[in-house]
């Protein structure tokens, strides 16, 4: 049997169904409506730690849960079924919860997953779902307070995977935490390929204009054009080695032998034509 308002609110009063949270302007006929408190995110350098945030832009695509504005704590003859609003539903986003048993004490975390093509923003107070609560027949031998396997009970702080599932869950986050970084290696190696292959272009050219710029000047020799070749090559070369150090963080041993040996000649050679 579905619970109306009248019932609800003398479960509460009597019971403390909604113990936590509770507005008497959320409750409709049948249901209860359940407001968005914070989303939460994960944290990359403590996967059991969680990041809270009032507001969030949600991608499109993108999947999160949040922490609700309730605390329940079910009567032992009573259920609770999340159900989606019709507002949030047209406005593409797919809410789901768990079905609360009886004597199950918590409070409301949901998940949110953007279907639509464009970015939603959700913000602390906004309404997300509601909840349905049902009177059972009979009451259960052993409700979900005494169950052996009650890892979300009193769960006031989002706590992730728990139970047997909790090491399948931090492998997969392992995972994927090294795509991440995998991805962001290979960022950094575009990025760095890219300033490299510009720093050589602007360095040819650099080159040929001032080379060309030597040819037309009368009073400038051979000798003294040969210098200024070397020495722009040297500063570029500097130059280029820095960029690559900090870009690019995949470095071998090779790379540090062929960089220094093009260094060390070109410094020979400043030396000697400078010298002589």
């Amino acid at each position: 049997m579905i619970l109306v308002d009248k019932q609800i609110a003398l479960l509460v009063e009597t019971q403390n169904m909604i113990f936590s949270g509770y507005k008497p302007e959320n409750l409709h006929c049948i249901s209860y409506d359940i407001l968005l408190d914070s989303v939460i995110l994960p944290n990359r350098t403590n996967e059991n730690k969680f990041i809270e945030k009032r507001s969030y832009n949600l991608r499109s695509g993108e999947t999160v849960y949040v922490k609700s504005d309730i605390e329940i704590q079910m009567p032992v003859d009573c259920i609770g079924r999340i159900i989606e609003r019709n507002s949030v539903m047209r406005m593409g986003l797919e809410v789901s919860g768990p079905c609360y048993q009886p004597g199950h004490k918590t409070r409301i975390f949901l998940r949110i997953h953007n279907i639509t093509s464009n970015d939603v923003v959700l913000h602390k107070g906004q309404g997300i779902a509601q909840i349905m609560f049902e009177h059972l027949d009979v009451k259960p031998d052993k409700p979900y307070s005494q169950d052996e396997d009650r890892s979300y009970q009193d769960e006031k702080k989002y706590m992730g995977v728990q139970g047997e599932w909790r090491d399948d869950w931090l492998g997969q986050l392992e995972k994927y935490n090294q795509k991440i970084e995998e991805l962001d290696n290979i960022e950094n190696r575009i990025y760095g390929n890219i300033i490299t292959i510009m720093g050589v272009f602007m360095s040819m050219f650099s080159l040929l204009m001032f080379n060309f710029g030597a040819i037309t000047e009368k009073n400038m020799g051979i000798k003294n054009v040969v210098k200024i070749d070397f020495s722009l090559m040297l500063l570029l070369d500097i130059l280029l080695g820095v960029i690559i150090l900090i870009v690019n963080k995949r470095r071998t041993k090779a790379f540090y032998a062929v960089y220094f040996f093009i260094f060390l000649m070109l410094l020979g050679m400043n030396i000697f034509f400078w010298i002589i």
